[in-house]
């Protein structure tokens, strides 16, 4: 992969991920992060395996083009420093993740056949480096557009734009599952 020179851990990331999102296949139901089976039944392989790939393969181009956004990152921290902090968000997040599900639980309670799971796929990936795109990488070229004339409905508009709508269709595109993996990669 040409535009991955240098960053072999984010061209390892998006290999998994994309193999993994076309051969997992109906399998999902046996790797998804299932809180209940992992605590009652000792699953624990679920833990990681939820973090792999996507449900849908739209979802996971989308996650491609982000991962592909991102991989400065790693040319500028190094692939050690980077492989470790993508380590230590995935634990976590993870750990995130099962106390977020446990707090929904507890107050929401659902019946009892239904579980909160949350979104399958890299999200502690992609949100992670959310606040590093929007703190270090520059908006190049930005544009004001003005709605109807007026000054207070002004729209600023940049290629980062581009990346932020992404980014806003893969948070939003399981609901409310995507939104807790999301949010647990982003804090």
């Amino acid at each position: 992969m040409r535009g991955f020179e240098n960053t072999p851990i984010s061209q390892l990331a998006l290999a998994i991920t994309l193999l993994s999102t076309f051969f997992v296949g109906n399998s999902i139901q046996h790797l998804s992060f299932d809180t209940n089976r992992i605590v009652n039944h000792g699953e624990y392989y679920r833990l990681l395996t939820s973090h792999i790939f996507f449900t849908s393969v739209p979802q996971s181009i989308i996650a491609a083009i982000l991962m592909h956004q991102f991989r400065q990152f790693e040319r500028q921290m190094g692939s050690r420093k980077f492989a470790t902090c993508l380590l230590v968000v995935l634990v976590l997040s993870t750990i995130l993740e099962l106390f977020l599900i446990q707090a929904f639980s507890l107050a929401w309670p659902a019946s009892p056949d239904s579980v909160y799971i949350p979104a399958v796929g890299p999200y502690y990936y992609i949100f992670a480096l959310l606040p590093m795109y929007y703190q270090y990488v520059p908006a190049l070229y930005p544009r004001r557009y003005a709605f109807c004339g007026i000054k207070a409905l002004t729209l600023t508009v940049s290629e980062k734009t581009f990346t932020y709508a992404l980014l806003l269709e893969v948070l939003l595109e399981s609901r409310s599952a995507s939104l807790i993996s999301g949010g647990a990669g982003l804090l």
